[in-house]
C-alpha cells in the first residue's frame, strides 16, 4: 500500500482540525458546573492553591472536588473516543476512503460490494457502540465534529454501496429478462419480418414491464450516486425499453406500411393500386392469417397477389402451396399468376383441395387412381344392385357382395312399394328425370352424403328409427349399398372418390407430419368457410402444430352455404380460438354491387340469430339500383316462368347482353318453375345455360357467333385456336345464366333475378326441406338451416351488380326479403300501366298496413290474364 493510501485511510471524519482543545471549558459538562459555580471558578484560579478550601466555605460550593470528577471522567471519555475513533479508522479507514473516492470519481469499484457493504455496516455498528459509551457533554466540539464527521462518511459509504447493490441485484435480475425479451425480439431488429402475434404480445408486455421497473427504480435508487456506466447503462436500458413500449404495439403497422411501399409493384391490379385493407391482407404474415372477405371485396384478387407478393418477397413456387374450391377458381387463379410472372402453370402448386389430395395421394403412396374418374366405381354399384334389384340380373358387384345385394334388393322392393302409394319420388324427381333415374341418384347421394359425414354403415342403421316407414326402407337399402362400396374403398387402389382424396391425403399427411411440415413455407386456402371437418384435418395435419407454413385463409362467413356437403362455418366464425398466432383481416369495399344491394345485404345478415362476424361493408360507388320484389297474385306455379322469361326478354331488349343476365333458384334441379322456365327460353330461342345439361345455343345464335365453338363438358366454350383472340380463347360464351344460387357462388351480373323467393316451400328461401327426407339417415348436419338459408339468401343478392329482381307471391313472401323489405320496390303481377304513374298506395295483405310503392313504367305483363287499370291524374 503507497503512503498516499495509507493517508487516505486515516482521512475519514477529519473536521479540519484534530487538536486537543487547551480549554477544558469546551465541553458541556464542565460549562454547566462553571454556571453553576456563579464566579467561583474565576476566584480559584486568582488565588493560590492553599486558599481553594478558604474559599469554597466561604460559598458553601464543593467546585473543586466536582470539578475533579467532571475533568477525570472527561479525561476516561476523551480516552475512549480517541481510541475509538483510531479503531475505526484503522480497522475500515480505507476501505470506506476507497468507496467515497469511488462515489466521487465515478469509476468502477474493484472491490467486493457484498464484503464491502459489510464491513462498512460494521463499522456504522462500532460507530454506534461508540457513541452509546460516549456522554457527548464530556466531549469537546471538535471531539463531536470528528464523529460527526466520520458518521457523515460511513453514512456516504452504506449510502453509496446500498444503491450500487441495490443496482447490481436489479441488474442481475432484469438482465434475465431483458435476454428472454433480446432473444425473442432479435428475429425482428432489424425490421425485416412480421411479428408474430404471440411473439407481439410477449414483447410488448415484457417490454413494458421492464421499463415500469426501470421507472420504479429511478425512483427509489440514486442514480446520480452510481458508478458512470452504470448510470449510462440505467439510462440507456430504460430509454431502449420505454421507446420500445411505445413502439412495439405499433411494430406492424410500420412493417405493413414498408411492405407496402416497397412491393408497390405486386401490390396494384390492371385495374390501379388494390385498396389499404387488400394490401394489408397481402402483407401481413402471421403464423395463422384470416382475411374477412364479404362479397364483391376483391376474394381472388387479394390471394392471388398474396402468391404474387410471396413470390417477390424471394419464395419459390414449390415453396407455396394454393388450394382453391372450384377449377374455375384454380385455372383463373394459376393463369393470371402465369401471365403476369412468365412462370409456367404447370410448376404453380395450385389445385382444387381434392386435386391436391390426389396428387398428395400419387407422388406419396402411389396410389392415384388415373383409370377412372372420382366416382365411377359408385355409379357402377348403384347401377348394378338396382339392376339386381329391377330384373335380377347378376353382374361384378352384385355377385362380388351377393348379400349385401340381396339385402338391398329386399329393401329397395319394399321402398318402391311404399313409393308407389305415397308417389315421393314422382313429386320430387324434379323436370326431365325419370323415376328409375331419380332413384338411382338418390341412391349415390346417400352414400356421398354417408362419405362426406364419415358415417359407417352401423351408424345409418341406428338412425332408421321406424318413424318414416318409407325413408327406412331407402335407408336400410342405401346402407346396404354403403357397406358394398366401403369394401371398394378399402381394396381399389386409388382414389375411388372424392372423399377419398381428402382421407387419404390426410392418413398421409399425419403419418409423415414432420417431414411435410418442413415440405411447404405457405399454404394459401381459398373459401375458407365452406371447409368440412375433413378437409380441415388435411389442412392442420399439412401445417403441423409448429414450425409448419405459415396459413393464409380468404372467406367470408356470410356465404357459408354447404353445409349439406359437411362445410362447417365454425371453423371460419372460431378461426381465431381453434388457431394461435392469428392476424384477423377484414375487406370492407364492395366493387360489385350498388348501395342499395349492399346495404339490404348487412341488414339481412344483422337479423341472423346464428353467431357471426360482425362486418362493416360499404359500396364502392353511389350508383342508384332499387331492387325489385315482383308479386305474382294467383296461379304462381303456372305464371312465374312465362313472367320471368318476358322480364328477361324485355332486359335483352334494352341492350343487356347474354351474360349479364342471371337466374337464381334455392333449388335448381328440384324447381318445377326453373325447368319450365327453360323450357320457355328454348321456345324463345333465347341462349341459356342448363346447368347439368348442355348449354342450350340456336342454331341462330351459333351462325351469328364470330369464333368457332366447342362442348366442353356441356359447356359452350371459344376454342384456343390461332383465329381466336387471346382474351377469348378457352372462355365461355356469352348466356343467360339459369343456375342455382349455390352454383353462382364467385360469379356476378348486372341482372340477377331470383325465382322462387317464397317462404317454406321445396324450392323456396328457405325451402321446406333442407335435406332430402331420404338422405336424412346420412346426414350430420350441426349448422342452423336457417340460418343457412339467410346466407344462401344475401349470395344471391350480392351476385348484382346494377339490378336485382326477386320473383315471389302474394301472401307468401320469403321470410328472409321480408325482413329488408324497406329496400325492395314492389311490383304486383296485375298491374298494367296506364298514363305516368310512379307511385300507388295500397294495404298490404300480410299486416293490413299501407305500402307505398314505385311503378317501374317496363314491369312486365301478360294482357291475357286479368288486369286491374290505374288511371293516371
Amino acid at each position: 500500500m503507497s503512503d498516499q493510501e495509507r493517508a487516505e485511510e486515516t482521512d475519514i471524519g477529519d473536521p479540519g482540525s484534530n487538536a486537543d482543545d487547551a480549554d477544558v471549558g469546551s465541553f458541556r459538562a464542565l460549562e454547566r458546573l462553571r454556571q453553576e459555580a456563579d464566579g467561583i471558578d474565576t476566584l480559584v484560579r486568582l488565588v493560590p492553591e492553599w486558599a481553594e478550601p478558604g474559599i469554597q466555605w466561604v460559598f458553601e460550593f464543593d467546585y473543586i472536588g466536582r470539578r475533579r470528577q467532571i475533568l477525570a471522567k472527561r479525561d476516561e471519555l476523551m480516552e475512549l473516543h480517541r481510541s475509538g475513533c483510531q479503531k475505526i479508522r484503522t480497522t475500515y479507514g480505507g476501505i470506506i476512503t476507497r468507496v467515497l473516492n469511488r462515489r466521487s470519481d465515478g469509476d468502477v469499484p474493484r472491490f467486493d460490494i457484498k464484503q464491502t457493504q459489510q464491513a462498512v455496516d460494521d463499522a456504522k455498528t462500532t460507530l454506534d457502540v461508540l457513541y452509546d459509551d460516549l456522554d457527548r457533554d464530556y466531549l469537546s466540539l471538535p471531539e463531536q465534529r470528528e464523529l460527526q464527521a466520520l458518521e457523515s462518511d460511513i453514512d456516504a459509504a452504506r449510502e453509496y454501496l446500498r444503491n450500487k447493490r441495490a443496482l447490481d441485484e436489479f441488474r442481475v435480475e432484469i438482465s434475465k429478462k431483458i435476454a428472454t425479451f433480446d432473444d425473442r425480439y432479435e428475429r425482428y431488429s432489424d425490421g425485416d419480418r412480421y411479428m408474430i402475434s404471440e411473439d407481439e404480445a410477449f414483447l410488448t408486455e415484457t417490454a413494458k414491464e421492464i421499463h415500469e421497473r426501470f421507472s420504479s427504480q429511478r425512483r427509489h435508487l440514486m442514480i446520480h450516486l452510481l458508478p458512470e456506466p452504470d448510470v449510462k447503462w440505467f439510462g440507456d436500458t430504460h430509454t431502449r425499453f420505454e421507446g420500445l413500449s411505445e413502439r412495439l404495439p405499433h411494430y406492424n403497422d410500420w412493417y405493413v406500411n414498408q411492405e407496402r411501399s416497397k412491393y408497390e409493384n405486386v401490390l396494384t391490379s390492371d385495374r390501379g393500386p388494390l385498396n389499404e385493407q387488400q394490401q394489408k391482407a397481402v402483407v401481413r404474415n402471421d403464423i395463422r392469417n384470416l382475411v374477412d372477405a364479404s362479397a364483391g371485396t376483391g376474394k381472388t384478387l387479394t390471394l392471388t397477389h398474396r402468391y404474387l407478393y410471396l413470390l417477390e418477397k424471394g419464395h419459390s413456387p414449390s415453396d407455396i402451396v394454393a388450394i382453391t374450391y372450384t377449377r374455375d377458381a384454380r385455372d383463373e387463379m394459376k393463369s393470371r399468376i402465369a401471365k403476369q410472372t412468365g412462370i409456367p402453370e404447370k410448376d404453380l402448386l395450385i389445385n382444387t383441395i381434392h386435386g391436391f389430395g390426389n396428387e398428395i395421394l400419387s407422388t406419396e403412396a402411389g396410389t392415384a387412381n388415373h383409370d377412372a374418374d372420382p366416382g365411377d366405381a359408385l355409379d357402377q354399384l348403384v347401377e348394378e344392385f338396382y339392376e339386381y334389384y329391377a330384373a335380377k340380373h347378376e353382374s361384378e358387384y352384385s355377385i362380388l357382395f351377393s348379400e349385401l345385394a340381396d339385402a338391398f334388393s329386399t329393401s329397395f322392393e319394399k321402398f318402391v312399394r311404399l313409393d308407389k302409394d305415397q308417389g315421393y319420388s314422382e313429386k320430387n324427381r324434379g323436370w326431365r328425370t325419370s323415376v328409375p333415374e331419380f332413384r338411382k341418384r338418390k341412391l349415390v347421394e346417400f352414400v356421398e352424403s354417408a362419405r362426406t359425414f364419415d358415417l359407417s354403415p352401423s351408424e345409418i342403421r341406428q338412425q332408421l328409427t321406424g318413424s318414416d316407414e318409407l325413408r327406412d326402407a331407402f335407408g336400410a337399402a342405401a346402407a346396404s349399398l354403403t357397406e358394398a362400396y366401403l369394401q371398394i374403398v378399402d381394396t381399389q387402389n386409388g382414389a375411388v372418390d372424392y372423399d377419398e382424396m381428402i382421407y387419404g391425403a390426410a392418413d398421409i399427411l399425419e403419418a409423415h407430419s414432420d417431414e411435410f411440415a418442413k415440405k411447404y413455407d405457405h399454404l394459401l386456402v381459398d373459401e375458407f368457410q365452406d371447409v368440412s371437418d375433413a378437409e380441415i384435418r388435411l389442412i392442420n395435419a399439412l401445417i403441423g402444430e409448429r414450425g409448419g407454413p405459415h396459413l393464409f385463409c380468404v372467406g367470408d362467413d356470410w356465404q357459408s352455404i354447404y353445409g349439406f356437403a359437411g362445410s362447417d362455418v365454425t371453423n371460419f366464425t372460431q378461426f381465431t380460438k381453434k388457431y394461435r398466432n392469428v392476424t384477423y383481416t377484414e375487406l370492407q369495399i364492395n366493387y360489385r354491387c350498388p348501395p342499395d344491394i349492399v346495404n339490404a345485404g348487412v341488414e339481412l345478415m344483422s337479423k341472423s340469430e346464428e353467431p357471426q362476424n360482425s362486418k362493416s361493408v360499404i359500396a364502392d360507388n353511389d350508383a342508384p339500383c332499387k331492387p325489385k320484389l315482383h308479386l305474382i297474385e294467383d296461379d304462381y306455379d303456372d305464371e312465374a316462368p312465362e313472367y320471368v322469361a318476358d322480364l328477361i326478354s324485355k332486359k335483352l331488349d334494352k341492350e343487356f347482353n347474354y351474360d349479364e343476365i342471371m337466374i337464381l333458384g334455392s333449388n335448381d334441379d328440384g324447381s318445377p318453375r326453373m325447368g319450365d322456365l327453360r323450357d320457355k327460353l328454348r321456345d324463345m330461342e333465347i341462349p341459356h345455360s342448363c346447368s347439368d345439361d348442355p348449354d342450350h345455343l340456336p342454331s341462330w345464335y351459333e351462325d351469328e357467333l364470330e369464333y368457332p365453338i366447342e362442348m366442353d363438358n356441356g359447356d359452350a366454350k371459344y376454342l384456343q385456336t390461332a383465329d381466336v383472340p387471346e382474351e377469348l380463347a378457352g372462355e365461355r360464351v356469352p348466356l343467360v345464366q339459369v343456375q342455382s344460387i349455390h352454383k353462382s357462388k364467385g360469379t356476378e351480373a348486372p341482372v340477377v333475378i331470383l325465382l322462387d323467393a317464397l317462404d317454406d316451400t321445396l324450392s323456396g328461401l328457405p325451402r321446406s326441406e333442407r335435406v332430402d327426407r331420404l338422405l336424412e339417415p346420412a346426414n350430420a348436419i350441426s349448422a342452423d338451416r336457417v340460418a343457412e338459408e339467410r346466407r344462401l339468401c344475401y349470395v344471391a343478392l350480392t351476385r348484382c351488380e346494377t339490378e336485382f329482381h326477386a320473383i315471389s307471391q302474394t301472401g307468401n313472401i320469403s321470410r328472409y326479403l321480408t325482413d329488408i323489405d324497406e329496400w325492395f320496390t314492389r311490383l304486383r303481377r296485375d298491374w298494367l300501366l296506364v298514363g305516368t304513374v310512379t307511385e300507388i298506395s295500397y294495404p298490404d295483405p300480410d299486416t293490413n298496413r299501407p305500402i307505398i310503392e314505385e311503378i317501374a313504367p317496363d314491369a312486365p305483363h301478360d294482357p291475357g290474364i286479368h288486369i286491374r287499370t290505374v288511371q293516371a291524374d
